[in-house]
C-alpha cells in the first residue's frame, strides 16, 4: 500500500496539531502482493513479489508494477528461490541479494540497472546503494 498526499501550512505557522490531521488528503493504492522495501526521490519503489514459487525483484513506478525477475539459474539449477531487495538510488539502480539454495546458503548479490539484473558475485548482503553505485 502506498500513501500519497500533501499537507500545506502557511509560512511562519507552527506545525499542525493532531486535531488538524484530518485536513491532509491521501490516495491509498493497493499494491497487491508486492512487498515494498526502498523508495528513491523519483518515487520509484523497489521490493519483492512472489511469482511461481520464487520471490522476484520488482519495482513500482508511475502506477505500474514491473517484475524484474531473478538471476539466471546457476549450473542448470532452478531459478532463484528468493530475491531480497535492499536499496534503490536516485538513478533507479536496485541492489540486493538472492539465494539459490534454501536456507540462504549460497547467497549472491545483484544489481539491476539499464534493464538488466546482473549477478555481482558472492558478497556480504548489500544494504544500500548511492547515486554513484557504491
Amino acid at each position: 500500500m502506498v500513501l500519497r498526499g500533501r499537507h500545506t501550512a502557511e509560512r511562519g505557522s507552527v506545525a499542525p496539531s493532531l486535531q488538524h490531521a484530518a485536513s491532509a488528503q491521501y490516495d491509498v493504492i493497493d499494491l497487491g502482493v508486492f512487498t515494498p522495501v526502498a523508495i528513491n526521490r523519483r518515487r520509484e519503489i523497489a521490493g519483492q513479489v512472489t511469482i511461481g514459487g520464487s520471490q522476484h525483484t520488482a519495482v513500482w513506478s508511475g502506477g505500474v508494477l514491473r517484475d524484474l525477475g531473478t538471476l539466471p539459474p546457476k549450473d542448470g539449477a532452478r531459478p532463484g528461490y528468493a530475491a531480497v531487495v535492499t536499496g534503490i538510488n536516485r538513478r533507479g539502480q536496485i541492489v540486493g541479494y538472492e539465494s539459490f539454495d534454501w536456507p540462504f546458503e549460497d547467497v549472491r548479490a545483484f544489481l539491476w540497472e539499464d534493464g538488466v539484473l546482473r549477478d555481482i558475485g558472492r558478497s556480504a548482503r548489500w544494504v544500500g546503494i548511492t547515486a554513484r553505485r557504491r
